[in-house]
């Protein structure tokens, strides 16, 4: 048990005694095993890990640093260390905590007399491993490390990071200290505490507290379905509105929706509301924390930023708006409340489709079920191993091969990584500059500060040296402007997902028509559009993926109704439920795993598979590469429950093109970079392996395969698909048609969810490569890049203008009248021989035509006569005074119906105007012909 002296600052701080997970915890503790504790927030997690540690070093006058506190957000930090100074002043230990925004007095404390208990965030112990070599001297006396809220780190690139970081704390002072690991909720607690434990020689324990507080949870049905824009957030509102009793939490899916529904909200006259999210500055949301705390405030709404375990006070009630998603997420959401002795955590869920009723209910069940979704671990991500060499290689360190395949699978992020593999990072990573071989392994470089800047030095394309040690995925937005008028932002997975040049979106309340993406400078230019025109609705596609478990809960629910006695339903609810069970039962009956629906209306096709988002997402992907051979005009909508594709395909044949996994494996991996999200990946990737500028057809390659295969685990199941194929192919998976409509929720889903349109990062370079020794029209560029033809289009008019790295100039193709795309420096050899010739050869030199140039839009045209060989339009163009012309247009001198379609070309260089009037000849005497 525990000393005496931590038995009477217990009794001093008010309590009885322990509880019973703090009872149980001890021992485990004070055995020394690395140890995941998992109980309800308020339950006093805290407390059962470190009141264990404390007694241990009352008892062996620890050196500093001993304890090192980890916590995934800098909010959580002086939450925590105020918690944790309480106990340690009264025992006289030293503590000190470490993130940027900590005062330089502090800052020099902590430096001249070293605490024995450390706070911080995994960031500032990268800082301290790679960047600090006197006070990283002082973790070679750390016995004990705690890591709090560890199920927000464990399933991302964080956890990567922080366990291959204590990894290099292990080997670098051949210590094993012990591990204490956190959690409200967690879903696969073995994997994540062997993640962290890496290569511990510490027997590994999961403690698992359930608790007595109780939970209920209301869930609500709110028909928006013939909502769009203010009128969707005023009915949004008015709900919200009656669920209200101080203090409480309404959580929602974007910022976006929080700062839209806040101003909803104020506009219906309530007061003491407050927004909390990532965008919002520090000292804002901690003094929004601090008025929670105090009661000063009704409700608060925010995205995720409340989750984790800050003291913000009581919470009354939760609401949660929209789709939970998992239970992982209702679970600590609905967990914020009812803390006090007696009462019971209460949530609130308002549904606005009947999807989304049915997923609430389904994550609620899963939730009192205990049936949380485990952690999704990123296998091998070589991003996240690239940054630990170079951090290796700041901190003087000559990483060989040896050390880094070593680091890697002990730290178990990369199991398989071996010598070769390490050796072909190290390499590239020498390639791009940012390392560089020394006698023993690879040193530093400095391209790594051209990247990782310091301001004076700092580039456009650089990063703030202080960011090399973060992979917080900060999610980018683009900013929107209407000429040097800021109107708003969207965030980048939405605009790559989503948008493109042509749409309307509705920002500052009116409607604004896109017309430039400029994904480097990340702006977005528009112009006001007509009321009337239809609109993208930016709150939609940002919502978590729900999860296969709570998609299983969904079929469960619809086979036998709501079975929790606290989960509550409003009347409509429960009526809008029943009417799902009917049509549901309508076509499955209890063979819902046995069957692929496909309803064909008019062109296109809804592919019913309930096999979730991830699968489905890999499904359209197939689809959408399958079609791509055949037409341009592809719509593509994926849900958890269906994919629509516009126009039909034959299924059969489609997957009857793959024997084994490893076929559909290269096929998707062929065409996965036409995926909207796979410039956001690769967005993640290229700083930390110095991906920038020009690269070799091999460093692309090496970066291309990187990206898609954490695209293909983050956002696809390509293993679940193949399985459905396979068992389609056996048999044990019937296709059928549905002649009757499909259930209705599946249709609102449909018809609410935005079509997937495929983005080129690089657009310009896509086409220069395409258009090398060849001409195109707009439908063939389109169909070749699976990109719709007025994006092609407005790109390729941006690329013939003066200053674009490759221009290109636009001729008529006399034989089917179609304009045709080439880069103006192909024109020359286009125009000579090949089978565009008869397109500049006239078929009359002696008729006389007329030449009109002009240098800008608002200049007088030059007037020229001629009759048409080369020579003599080349001897008239030589005597243009100026080298770009901005308008060229030929006419015939005789008046006549084919003189109004008198061909114009714009954007044309002097050396290439010739062949133009050429073509411009050979197409009015070809029209004039036909007559």
């Amino acid at each position: 048990m525990i000393s005496e002296r931590l038995v009477m600052l217990v009794r001093e701080k008010g309590w009885a005694s322990l509880n019973e997970l703090q009872l149980k915890s001890i021992g485990i503790v004070k055995r020394g095993d690395n140890v995941l504790i998992t109980a309800p927030t308020g339950s006093g997690k805290t407390e059962a890990a470190l009141l264990p540690v404390l007694d241990e070093m009352l008892r062996t006058s620890p050196e500093p640093v001993s304890l090192l506190y980890i916590t995934p957000m800098r909010a959580l930090i002086n939450d925590v260390f105020n918690r944790i100074k309480w106990w340690a002043d009264k025992l006289g230990l030293t503590i000190a905590r470490k993130h940027g925004e900590v005062s330089q007095r502090e800052k020099n404390m902590r430096n001249k007399v070293k605490p024995q208990i450390l706070v911080l965030t995994p960031e500032s112990l990268k800082i301290d491993l790679d960047w600090a070599p006197r006070f990283r001297e002082n973790y070679r006396s750390v016995r004990w490390i705690i890591i709090d809220e560890v199920h927000e780190i464990a399933g991302n690139k964080r956890g990567a990071q922080l366990s291959l970081l204590l990894e290099r704390l292990r080997k670098l002072f051949s210590i094993d200290p012990q591990i204490i690991a956190l959690s409200a909720t967690i879903g696969s607690p073995e994997e994540v505490l062997e993640l962290i434990s890496g290569s511990s020689s510490r027997r590994r324990t999961v403690l698992t507290y359930n608790g007595t507080r109780k939970s209920s949870i209301l869930v609500e049905y709110l028909d928006t379905s013939r909502f769009t824009g203010d009128e969707y957030w005023a009915k949004v509102a008015w709900k919200v509105l009656g669920e209200i009793e101080p203090v409480t939490i309404v959580f929602v899916q974007s910022r976006y929706a929080a700062e839209r529904l806040f101003k909803e909200l104020s506009s219906l006259g309530l007061e003491e509301i407050a927004v909390h999210h990532s965008s919002v500055s520090g000292e804002i949301k901690e003094d929004i924390e601090d008025k929670m705390r105090k009661g000063y405030v009704k409700a608060v709404i925010t995205t995720r930023t409340l989750e984790l375990g800050i003291d913000i006070g009581y919470i009354k009630k939760v609401v949660v708006v929209g789709s939970p998603a998992t239970a992982l997420s209702l679970a600590q959401k609905v967990g914020r409340s009812g803390h006090r002795e007696g009462e019971e955590s209460r949530g609130v869920v308002i549904a606005t489709s009947v999807a989304e009723l049915l997923e609430s209910v389904a994550a609620a069940e899963n939730m009192l079920e205990g049936i949380i979704e485990p952690q999704k671990l990123i296998p091998c991500p070589l991003d996240i191993i690239a940054r630990e060499a170079l951090g290796m290689a700041l901190s003087g360190v000559e990483v060989t091969p040896e050390i880094l395949a070593s680091l890697a699978r002990d730290s178990k992020v990369c199991r398989d990584f071996d010598e070769e593999q390490a050796r072909r990072l190290l390499d590239f990573l020498s390639s791009r500059k940012l390392m560089k071989r020394g006698d023993k392994g690879y040193r530093l470089s400095s391209g790594f500060f051209k990247i990782w800047s310091f301001g004076r030095d700092k580039k456009w394309w650089s990063r703030d040296f202080s960011e090399f040690f973060t992979v917080i995925s900060e999610r980018e937005v683009f900013q929107v402007r209407h000429g040097e008028n800021t109107i708003g932002e969207l965030d980048s997975q939405f605009v790559y997902r989503y948008l493109r040049v042509g749409d309307t979106v509705r920002l500052a309340g009116r409607s604004w028509r896109v017309i430039d993406i400029d994904d480097n400078s990340k702006k977005i230019s528009v112009a006001p559009a007509p009321r009337e025109t239809s609109e993208i609705p930016v709150w939609r596609g940002l919502a978590q993926s729900v999860s296969n478990e709570v998609l299983i809960g969904v079929i469960n629910v619809l086979r036998r109704g709501v079975s929790k006695e606290n989960i509550l339903l409003s009347e409509e609810a429960r009526s809008i439920i029943e009417k799902a069970r009917e049509e549901w039962m309508r076509i499955n009956g209890d063979e819902a795993e046995s069957k692929v629906w496909v309803h064909e209306k008019g062109d296109s096709q809804v592919i019913i598979t309930f096999m979730g988002q991830r699968i489905n997402e890999a499904l359209g992907l197939l689809l959408l590469s399958a079609l791509s051979r055949v037409t341009t005009s592809i719509s593509l909508k994926v849900t958890p429950y269906a994919v629509m594709v516009k126009p039909k395909i034959d299924l059969g044949e489609v997957f009857g093109r793959f024997s084994c996994f490893n076929e559909l494996k290269r096929e998707l991996l062929r065409v996965v970079d036409r995926h909207p999200l796979y410039v956001s990946v690769l967005n993640e990737l290229r700083y930390s392996l110095g991906a920038i500028g020009d690269k070799s057809d091999e460093e692309k390659e090496f970066v291309k395969s990187e990206a898609s295969r954490q695209l293909l685990h983050q956002y696809m199941d390509i293993d679940g698909l193949w399985v459905m194929i396979n068992s389609l192919r056996k048999g044990e998976i019937e296709l059928r048609k549905l002649e009757s409509e499909p259930p209705s929720f599946i249709t609102e889903e449909l018809s609410s969810t935005l079509e997937l349109k495929p983005w080129y990062r690089d657009l310009s370079g896509a086409l220069q490569k395409l258009l090398k020794g060849w001409a195109f029209t707009v439908e063939e560029i389109s169909e070749a890049l699976l990109l719709p033809a007025r994006t092609i289009e407005h790109k390729l008019k941006e690329m013939r203008k003066p200053g674009s790295k490759a221009r290109v100039t636009k001729f008529i193709d006399t034989e089917t009248g179609e304009a045709r795309w080439c880069l103006m420096d192909d024109l020359p050899g286009l125009a000579s021989d090949g089978d565009f010739r008869e397109s500049f050869t006239p078929l009359d030199n002696k008729q006389p035509f007329q030449l009109k140039i002009k240098a800008d839009s608002d200049d007088a045209y030059m007037e020229f006569v001629f009759t048409p060989s080369l020579s003599v339009i080349s001897e008239i163009i030589n005597k243009v005074p100026f080298d770009e012309i901005y308008e060229l247009q030929v006419q015939p001198l005789v008046n006549g119906i084919y003189r109004n379609l008198s061909p114009r070309y714009y954007f044309v260089k002097k050396s290439i105007a010739p062949y133009l009037v050429l073509n411009g000849v050979a197409y009015l005497q070809k029209i004039k012909g036909l007559e």
